[in-house]
């Protein structure tokens, strides 16, 4: 997604409250389009989660 697919889709949805989730490069430049298109603090929400690899085959016992 970049800027002007967020503009095209926030024409009618300025009102709306917003879920960010993803790398923590892509939630800053998501905020940062964001902000500059008009977007309040208060209608934005974002998921924190680490980035990186985990590992289940630890947890399966055989």
């Amino acid at each position: 997604m970049n800027r002007d697919i967020l503009a095209q889709y926030l024409q009618n949805q300025m009102n709306s409250e917003i879920y960010i989730c993803g790398s923590s490069k892509l939630k800053e430049s998501m905020k940062a389009d964001l902000k500059d298109l008009g977007v309040s603090k208060e209608q934005l929400h974002e998921e924190d989660f680490a980035d990186g690899y985990v590992s289940f085959f630890q947890y399966v016992k055989t």
